[in-house]
């Protein structure tokens, strides 16, 4: 019966969940410079451990290798590819993020600087996040990957 089960097809219902959370993380952050928002940092982190949480998830239920429908839809081999690897980066990168948090959160919760940096990072994993759901996004609306039947071929 797992044998059957095809884990790529459940990686585009759990993988919105992920996008959102690691992209509204890095707002969070911000407002937590605000003596007045000091939840926002709070916030932020919890956005930033459940965004990593659920990126591991649907990262590993696609990672394997490309489906048959990648095989079988031509031209969409090499977007396959870099839609992987950006996804791979995406949950290294989230992962790193979240160590890098931690330890700060832990050792020098008030240290601005250090918070500063942090913000920077959590932005460009955001925009880490954007490029990776794009090229997924031209799979799916330019090669058909994950629907019933592909588009038609562009000449």
């Amino acid at each position: 019966m797992l044998a059957d089960l095809n884990l790529g097809e459940w990686h585009r219902v759990v993988i919105h969940f992920p996008i959102a959370l690691l992209i509204v993380a890095p707002l969070f952050d911000l407002l937590g410079f605000s003596e007045r928002m000091r939840w926002g940092r709070h916030a932020g982190l919890v956005l930033l451990i459940l965004g990593t949480a659920a990126a591991l998830v649907a990262g590993l239920i696609a990672v394997p290798s490309p489906s048959e429908g990648v095989l079988r839809i031509r031209g969409a081999e090499d977007g396959f590819a870099l839609h992987r690897a950006l996804g791979i980066a995406t949950m290294c990168a989230a992962l790193g993020v979240l160590l890098l948090r931690l330890g700060v959160e832990w050792l020098r919760p008030e240290s601005k600087p250090l918070r500063i940096g942090l913000l920077v990072l959590g932005i460009g994993l955001a925009v880490l996040v954007g490029f990776t759901g794009h090229y997924g996004g031209v799979l799916v609306f330019e090669h058909g990957l994950g629907t019933q039947t592909p588009p038609p071929a562009r000449p």
